[in-house]
């Protein structure tokens, strides 16, 4: 018998996966085959968990003879904003030296964040910095995009006469960095790592709160709508398109927000309880995502306005639902199609991108009316100890200006003036 026999793609991918698997179980980890679960699970072959540790970590295995890892998309997709959507996780590349019982394998190992620099700067590198007096035609960007071997091991390309140079983002070998997979479990998961890092304005002067609750708004924002999406069941995703944000303090002098729901006010409750840090408040216009502090006796949510949905559809995510701007059909999205002979588990999962660089619009809640105040700037409240709304009549409302109608919004049948509160977010 050959004991040296030349074995196919698929089989060579089966053997790579299986190594890995068994790498990762040698460092303590719990391992399952993606494909063993889902057949052709889109971009993740093993899934990676810790005893004792809730997180979860994807990773992708590529395993090749060559010095050239093809990596499952074309020139044309591999973009950094693709990428940031495609990668969940790790990659390890598996390198084959050999033929059959007498095979060797290397392991390059890539964080996700690597993984998106080095795929995305090379793929730029290739289109784009090659030399129009060797390459005479334009390139096919339907063609495979791939990695090569010499950049798993930190080197780059020098300029030469076929094309500029390319600075690898890669400085270390990455051969057999298995930590950067155990790293992964000790960071944080879970929408807490960014409502966490809200820290209310209940110590700041009355006149800088305002400007200081939008600076720290802007920050969860960008988070909340590019770092990140709600896992359902493991078949759906949800990704914030649009979200207003909601902050009420419950000190007598404190800021006030009439609008808000959860409040002691709006309760008539002086001693609701307050919501842990993560929690859905369900009610009429949607779903509000808390993260309330006791002790500085504070309420703050926000509520999910517009939303995009992808769903596992044979074996494969697209994309649903483009655009959800009506906010109580959030409801939907969680929860249709979910059998009740299983558990419902939605969960946050975050990605790591650099959501920071990314630019969002601010505007104003939408149907948020402006409530009256007094003559020191306090909000007044009935009889019944209910804030009081700017409401308009009809025929004032017609009398107005064109430019001042705008100020003004109907519901219910009734004219408001709008909040001017720049507490709403989305993506442009």
């Amino acid at each position: 018998m050959d004991m040296n026999v030349s074995l196919n793609k698929s089989r060579l991918g089966d053997i790579g996966e299986n190594l890995v698997q068994t790498k990762l179980m040698q460092l303590g980890l719990n391992v399952v085959n993606a494909n063993a679960i889902i057949a052709n699970y889109e971009a993740v072959d093993l899934i990676c968990s810790q005893p004792g540790n809730k997180k979860n970590v994807y990773i992708q295995v590529k395993t090749c003879r060559g010095n050239n890892f093809p990596i499952g998309m074309t020139l044309a997709k591999c973009t950094k904003d693709y990428l940031e959507r495609k990668v969940k996780g790790p990659w390890v590349f598996v390198h084959v030296v050999g033929e059959g019982i007498n095979m060797e394998f290397q392991y390059y190992i890539l964080t996700r964040e690597e993984m998106i620099a080095l795929a995305s700067e090379s793929n730029f590198w290739y289109i784009n910095q090659w030399k129009k007096t060797y390459r005479l035609k334009p390139v096919n960007l339907s063609n495979a995009c791939g990695i090569d071997l010499k950049w798993l091991r930190a080197e780059g390309e020098d300029n030469n006469y076929k094309h500029e140079a390319f600075i690898n983002p890669i400085t270390i070998n990455t051969e057999n960095k298995w930590e950067k997979i155990l790293d992964e479990f000790e960071s944080e998961d879970g929408i807490n790592v960014i409502l966490g890092t809200f820290t209310g304005v209940t110590d700041f002067q009355k006149e800088e709160k305002e400007n200081e609750l939008v600076r720290q708004f802007m920050l969860l924002a960008k988070k909340l709508l590019y770092g990140g999406y709600f896992l359902v069941n493991e078949r759906r995703r949800i990704y914030l398109e649009d979200i207003e944000f909601y902050y009420h303090e419950e000190q007598i002098d404190g800021l006030k927000d009439p609008a808000m729901y959860h409040t002691s006010d709006h309760e008539k409750c002086n001693d609701l309880p307050y919501f842990i840090l993560g929690s859905m408040n369900c009610h009429v216009s949607g779903i509000d995502i808390t993260f309330e502090n006791q002790v500085k006796e504070y309420r703050a949510s926000f509520l999910i306005r517009g939303y995009r949905v992808e769903s596992l559809t044979n074996n494969t995510w697209t994309e649903t639902k483009k655009y959800e701007k009506r906010a109580t059909y959030i409801y939907e999205d969680l929860m249709m199609g979910i059998s009740l002979n299983s558990n419902l588990t939605i969960g946050w999962v975050n990605e790591k991108m650099q959501s920071e660089n990314y630019e969002i619009g601010v505007g104003c809640r939408i149907n948020v009316p402006a409530f009256i105040k007094d003559e020191n700037g306090c909000f007044v409240k009935d009889g019944n100890g209910n804030y009081m709304k700017e409401e308009i009549g009809e025929a004032q409302y017609n009398n107005l200006p064109g430019g001042l109608q705008s100020e003004y919004f109907s519901y219910s049948g009734k004219r408001y003036r709008k909040c001017n509160r720049p507490w709403r977010f989305y993506k442009k």
